[in-house]
Parts: structure tokens; C-alpha cells; sequence
């Protein structure tokens, strides 16, 4: 995936020239359609024009704010389930300690444990698990003793 932006500047007769955002992906770099969904429904748009807003809420009416409001929840919540299944490969495939962890994404140690083990019950619950191989998939059953197994083996660092 390629990302490329260019900044905006002023110009001489004083109006202002827009920035520019360009994102060029591979097939196998969206497999699922996520990034193309959250393109094509306008979430991520919506969502990109909210956090650079600071202080203000870019709606002219309750219908826009709501739809703002939705799009904005619905990427937010989609970014922190990854960050949670990226928190567990950390663990579980790399091995990194919960203050490692919890260092990188600025959070506390104790939350971001509780994030990973309830993360690694989830991922369990679907019959995934990591181990130092890389992400597994069988039954649920195997996940849940697999993933007790890397827990065990890593520790309570």
C-alpha cells in the first residue's frame, strides 16, 4: 500500500490550494474490502473530517451530525478491535511484555493486559490463536487450549 499526500499552501492571491491524499493498494492489501467499505460508504471520509476538526462538528443539521456521529463510532470501534488483535499477536507471536505493550500504545499496563486477555478469549471463541508461528485456525476447543498454552509459556512477565 502506498500512501502519498501533498500539503496545501497559500497562494499568491491569497486563496489557499487544498491537500491532496492519494492511496494506491494492491488486491491482496484489502482482502476483505475494508478500506473500499469504509470508501465507498463515506465513513472514512467522514471520519478523516472530524478528528481534523478540533472543537468543531463539521454537520449542518441533526441528520448530518448523526450520520458524522455514526461513521465516525463505526471506524473508531473498527480501529480499536484491531489494535486489540494486534496487541495479541505482540504477546502471543513476538512474545513482548504487557509494560512493552502497554508503552507503545501509551496505555496502562493493567488495561492493556485485560485488553490482550479478552482479545485472546474472542480470538479463542472463533477457534484462532497465535503462537510464535504466526496466527492459527482451528476449533474452538483447540484454540482455547492453545491460547492457555502461549499464555502459560510466556508468563506473567
Amino acid at each position: 500500500m502506498d500512501v502519498q499526500w501533498k500539503l496545501g499552501h497559500d497562494m499568491p492571491d491569497g486563496s489557499r490550494r487544498t491537500s491532496e491524499i492519494t492511496i494506491t493498494m494492491e488486491a491482496d492489501e484489502d482482502p476483505d474490502g475494508y478500506i473500499v467499505g469504509l470508501l465507498m460508504n463515506q465513513r472514512l471520509g467522514d471520519f478523516l473530517k472530524v478528528f481534523a476538526q478540533t472543537g468543531a462538528f463539521p454537520a449542518e443539521d441533526e441528520l448530518e451530525a448523526l450520520d458524522v456521529l455514526m461513521h465516525f463510532a463505526y471506524v473508531a470501534h473498527h480501529c480499536q478491535a484491531r489494535l486489540d488483535m494486534l496487541q495479541l499477536a505482540a504477546r502471543d507471536q513476538f512474545g513482548l511484555g504487557w509494560g512493552t505493550i502497554a508503552t507503545a500504545v501509551e496505555g496502562n499496563r493493567s488495561t492493556v493486559r485485560g485488553q490482550i486477555l479478552a482479545a485472546r478469549n474472542r480470538a479463542a471463541e472463533s477457534g484462532y490463536f497465535w503462537d510464535q508461528n504466526g496466527l492459527h485456525h482451528t476449533d474452538p476447543a483447540t484454540a482455547r487450549t492453545a491460547a492457555l498454552m502461549t499464555d502459560i509459556a510466556l508468563g506473567d512477565d
